[in-house]
């Protein structure tokens, strides 16, 4: 089954939260919900704990990993080899960045630049957009 994962800024400390996301309509607020499991010693439960996100920093799991295991989401900033039309122009290519985007018309995830977005022992996460928004010097930020 696939999971299905948000994650988002909380707005208490602005640090990143990760979980299911939930907007409360009659609150007008956006939230992450964050299941636990503790162990108890003589049983194992679970804790849930809800986080007030900023809305604009929403990123849904791609369902991928990167060349180290971490996981890609949306609006992270990859690190790629350069490819033109399928094929390495060089023996040995330069390293290029783009991000990761929802395109609404296809349903898919994919790159900026209208790359592919697939498991690679050639891609890395570096940064996302929000944090690291100097990765992208020189990048097309093109939306769909």
């Amino acid at each position: 089954m696939r999971e299905i994962l948000f994650k988002a800024k909380s707005l208490d400390n602005g640090e990143w939260v990760e979980g299911s996301y939930a907007y409360v309509e009659h609150l007008g607020e956006h939230f992450i919900l964050s299941s636990e499991k503790v162990d108890m010693g003589f049983d194992i439960c679970f804790t849930t704990s809800q986080y007030r996100i900023d809305e604009n920093t929403l990123c849904q799991y791609t369902g991928l990993t990167d060349k180290n295991g971490h996981a890609i989401w949306e609006n992270d900033i990859i690190r790629h080899e350069d490819l033109t039309n399928g094929r390495y122009i060089f023996r040995e290519q330069p390293m290029k960045n783009s991000y990761i985007k929802w395109n609404k018309f296809e349903t898919r995830f994919e790159r900026n630049d209208g790359g592919s977005l697939y498991y690679s022992k050639k891609v890395e996460v570096v940064g996302n957009i929000f944090d690291n928004p100097e990765l992208l010097e020189g990048v097309n930020k093109n939306k769909v």
